[in-house]
């Protein structure tokens, strides 16, 4: 009922949804609206070009980049594709190293120039900005995982469905991004009751380590994080700062 649109939340308590009829809370102007998308073709084209830009760069191949479409199979994909090709509602991105295209909104292609133009002046003038971000385990980037790691050497699986000694890593851990790259990976655990957020374990990816460079960004992508799950403090357990070379960023 809830995916036909027979109910919607109407409120929640703590992680516990409670649900009303849709046509009890929503103005019924807009329940008798006719649909912007009467056909399948329609209907194809709106979500393909939605989950494009939901994701940014995303190739024509069936992934998890394109789960969750319904009755979407590979040749109404292709279709759709093409048909957005031919409106210039889409645009092809060539990376070198990947074999099958990329497709972008045409709408982003222009921040897509403006990027690439600037890490062109950056380099010129020997100037550089950096940004990292700390990127949640479902993060629309990552979806496809197949992409990411074609396109950064990144692999990356959420392990918290997997038996403990089947994990790799650990149950929740979480991708760092810095600038272009994926540059390593933590697990935090939220201690409520003391409001601190304990940086359990750390793996930096192969080449990685930090850098006087890194420690701004680095530092404000962490305490996004904290801001974001309430904490007052960050801890980092000791034995993390002394095999990680984490010292600079202590908090």
């Amino acid at each position: 009922m809830y995916f036909w649109g027979e109910v919607v939340v109407h409120h929640r308590v703590h992680t516990r949804r409670y649900y009303d009829f849709t046509e009890r809370l929503l103005p019924h102007n807009l329940l008798n609206t006719e649909d912007p998308n009467p056909t399948d073709e329609q209907f194809h084209d709106w979500y393909v070009l939605r989950r494009i830009g939901s994701i940014g760069l995303l190739w024509n191949k069936s992934g998890d980049g394109w789960l969750g479409i319904s009755d979407l199979k590979s040749k109404e994909r292709t279709a759709a594709i093409q048909r957005l090709l031919m409106a210039d509602n889409l645009r092809e991105v060539l990376v070198e190293g990947i074999k099958l295209p990329l497709y972008i909104r045409s709408m982003d292609a222009l921040t897509l120039e403006a990027v690439i133009q600037q890490e062109s002046e950056d380099a010129e003038s020997h100037s550089s900005y950096s940004f990292a971000a700390v990127l949640a385990p479902l993060d629309n980037l990552i979806w496809d995982r197949e992409l990411i790691r074609q396109l950064f050497g990144f692999h990356y699986r959420w392990e918290v469905y997997k038996p403990a000694l089947e994990r790799e890593y650990g149950y929740y851990v979480l991708p760092l991004l810095y600038n272009d790259r994926f540059i390593a990976r933590f697990e935090p655990v939220m201690d409520k009751k003391s409001q601190t957020l304990n940086i359990m374990n750390w793996w930096w990816e192969p080449g990685e380590r930090l850098t006087p460079e890194m420690l701004p960004a680095l530092g404000e992508a962490l305490s996004a994080l904290s801001r974001c799950v309430r904490a007052s403090k960050i801890h980092f357990r000791p034995e993390v700062v002394e095999d990680c070379g984490l010292k600079g960023l202590l908090m």
